[in-house]
């Protein structure tokens, strides 16, 4: 049986708490729907709850509006602290290109023109552009499963083999090259199971995820887990 309770001074907030006293649901501030604390992000700065006031959603949401509003002005910025650390002189870019070869193939896979042919080979949808590439880097700072920013491979959370899917924001994650290699063509809910203690990967990141496809997809968690396995079952058939 859960307790009602309500935070007291100028920001209100209404929350429950379970037996044991700890708060497992509250309600957000932006959309004012009570969800279970576990759909909040966790808040550096503490907050009711040790979550953030807005839940996951919400907090995608703002993000991606300011991230659409001032996208020249993010990438450019992103592309200036580039600079600061490349040479611009040719004879260098030069060395530098024959001498990372490896890694510059591998960046490849970071090329929305790539994955999005990729899609069109199996007659799926293919509109993921540079903008939405430096947005899922920006909102993960890297690797979605871990925040690593090294060798970053874009990843089709529904494999294109299942005929379902495709190069669309709702299915696309950055991993890095040892993830993205590990999982292939599997269901990412069995892999994340099977491996999470491999990689040491964490829950938090992996939910936080999965709220952000939700919310590209238009649906729930829930929802969208369904139609991940859902899609598995039809390449089954």
């Amino acid at each position: 049986m859960l307790e009602r309770k309500e935070t007291t001074g100028r920001w209100k907030t209404v929350y429950y708490v379970n037996n044991e006293g700890h708060i497992v649901r509250k309600k957000c501030r932006d959309c004012l729907e009570t969800k279970d604390l576990t759909e909040f992000y966790k808040s550096k700065s503490g907050g009711l709850g040790g979550r953030r006031s807005k839940c996951s959603s919400c907090d995608s949401a703002e993000y991606r509006d300011y991230y659409r509003t001032n996208s020249k002005s993010l990438i450019k910025k992103r592309m200036e602290n580039r600079s600061k650390n490349l040479s611009r002189d040719y004879e260098t870019q030069v060395r530098y290109t024959s001498r990372n070869r490896n890694k510059i193939n591998k960046r490849r896979s970071m090329y929305p023109a790539n994955v999005n042919r990729a899609a069109r080979e199996f007659g799926l949808p293919a509109n993921l552009t540079v903008e939405d590439k430096e947005f899922l880097l920006d909102l993960f700072g890297g690797c979605a499963l871990t925040g690593e920013t090294e060798n970053i491979h874009l990843d089709h959370v529904i494999p294109l083999t299942t005929g379902v899917g495709g190069t669309v924001t709702w299915n696309i994650i950055p991993l890095k090259a040892g993830l993205n290699i590990s999982k292939g063509n599997k269901n990412i809910f069995e892999w994340f199971d099977d491996n999470k203690e491999r990689f040491n990967l964490s829950d938090e990141k992996f939910e936080r995820t999965l709220n952000f496809l939700a919310k590209e997809k238009g649906t729930t968690v829930a929802d969208y887990k369904k139609f991940v396995y859902e899609a598995f079952k039809n390449k089954e058939e």
